[in-house]
């Protein structure tokens, strides 16, 4: 049919094929640039399933690091605290890569947590999780690190020896000092301690009154206190310290037969921040709750004796006994 609407005019003919090689060249162009752009797009892009679990599985080592972010210095010496808190019956878990998928990093140090059990039976678990690509990172804590390591002290943690390092893109030294915090609070170092938890009126304020009144008078005002402090409680934003929290979401879901999982999801009318409350609920052990990610346990029971059994593989306590789903905190920067 071309050769009827040009004839014989090789001229025309030699246009032609030059426009159907450029046109092919372009395309090829294109597709190749599309090609290359959507593996940019998603190379460093992980879920929890996504990463290489096996030298933490035989306990070697803490440190999850796909994308080699932490160099090997800081790697090294985060594990040996790693190794310290695994001694205090702590088992804490450092992920580092370049992106979440779907860039959230609540859900990600969730599902680290709960891929790995992180916490044995006692479920005493802390990860710390870091996106460099999405300026983004959570500190996640089981619920009975409640007592230990408050999710308000996780926040300081990250503020006074995280973002910092963090914006200046020093990956390794903001994970080292975080963890190197962590330590320090948790084994009672009084550099640490008197650092971090500083004094909150709110905490001592309302009961001295009540000294002068009588015994009934004391009962119902102590019991209306406390109704008060935990309906504050609720409200409380641990980014900005005010009372601003407002329920935007809530879901409940069955995990079995004996456990519950209460998940909410709140914004601070102050600082506009998202915190998230995940509660699992069981008939035979009631869970604790707090602000953010993960599940924990009891320091060595009540008595508060530490424990630590050295697995068969690496130095560190074997994983597989925890389920995660309690406090934490984290952002962007």
């Amino acid at each position: 049919m071309l050769h009827g609407i040009f004839g014989n005019n090789e001229y025309y003919h030699s246009l032609l094929l030059i426009y159907t090689y450029n046109l092919g060249m372009r395309t090829t162009l294109f597709t190749t640039f599309y090609i290359v752009l959507n593996i940019a797009c998603y190379a460093g892009t992980y879920s929890p399933e996504d990463l290489d679990i096996s030298r933490v599985k035989k306990n070697f080592t803490r440190i999850i690091n796909p994308d080699n972010i932490i160099n090997k210095e800081y790697s090294d010496s985060i594990d040996l605290i790693l190794l310290k808190l695994d001694s205090l019956g702590i088992q804490g878990i450092i992920v580092a890569c370049e992106h979440f998928k779907d860039d959230d990093p609540y859900e990600f140090a969730i599902g680290v947590g709960r891929l790995l059990g992180v916490g044995t039976k006692q479920n005493l678990g802390i990860v710390i999780a870091l996106a460099t690509g999405d300026r983004s990172y959570w500190i996640s804590t089981g619920e009975g690190m409640e007592k230990y390591l408050p999710d308000i002290i996780c926040h300081r943690i990250e503020n006074k020896y995280m973002i910092p390092y963090l914006k200046k893109n020093k990956w390794g030294e903001a994970l080292y000092f975080a963890t190197k915090g962590i330590y320090g609070y948790i084994s009672n170092n009084p550099e640490y301690v008197e650092e971090l938890k500083t004094n909150n009126s709110s905490d001592s304020t309302g009961h001295s009154g009540w000294k002068l009144l009588g015994i009934l008078a004391g009962i119902i005002g102590l019991i209306k206190y406390a109704s008060y402090r935990q309906a504050k409680k609720e409200k409380h934003c641990p980014y900005c310290d005010t009372y601003e929290l407002v329920l935007i979401k809530k879901e409940q879901k069955k995990i079995n037969n004996n456990q519950i999982r209460y998940k909410r999801i709140y914004q601070c009318n102050n600082c506009r921040q998202f915190v998230y409350k995940d509660i699992i609920h069981t008939t035979y052990n009631k869970a604790g709750s707090g602000y953010g990610s993960v599940g924990g346990g009891i320091i060595g029971g009540s008595s508060g004796n530490f424990h630590h059994s050295p697995s068969k593989n690496g130095p560190f306590s074997g994983l597989g006994g925890g389920h995660f789903g309690g406090g934490g905190a984290g952002g962007r920067f």
